[in-house]
């Protein structure tokens, strides 16, 4: 792996928070690690989807401030789900904080 100079560096921290402002909300996907439930919002009720490993999510990340490095997961679309339409976005039912914790232990990056 080549090593980047300072210089390098700044500029393509630059050229990262320019891609942000021009395009502020951003999806990624995710691939679910273990048996879990995810509540979301379909048609104003709770719902819960349950989930299994290797399945995919897709959660739209806003950016709302170029300096912030915390984004805000907006909506997420199920990729491999039966009874769930891939194009279907669907909104969080809990907070911002509980969501990203949700993420962060049920799902791993899958470009990894």
């Amino acid at each position: 792996m080549r090593h980047l100079s300072f210089k390098e560096y700044i500029e393509s921290k630059e050229q990262l928070k320019e891609a942000i402002a021009k395009s502020p909300i951003q999806a990624h996907t995710y691939m679910v690690t273990k048996y879990c439930k995810l509540a979301i919002d379909i048609d104003g009720k709770k719902t819960e989807v349950y989930l299994k490993p290797k399945q995919l999510i897709s959660v739209a990340w806003s950016y709302r401030d170029v300096h912030d490095a915390n984004p805000t997961p907006i909506t997420v679309s199920f990729l491999d789900i039966p009874n769930m339409d891939e194009v279907d976005k669907y909104n969080f039912v809990a907070p911002s904080n509980k969501v990203i914790a949700w993420i962060d232990n049920n799902t791993s990056d899958s470009s990894r």
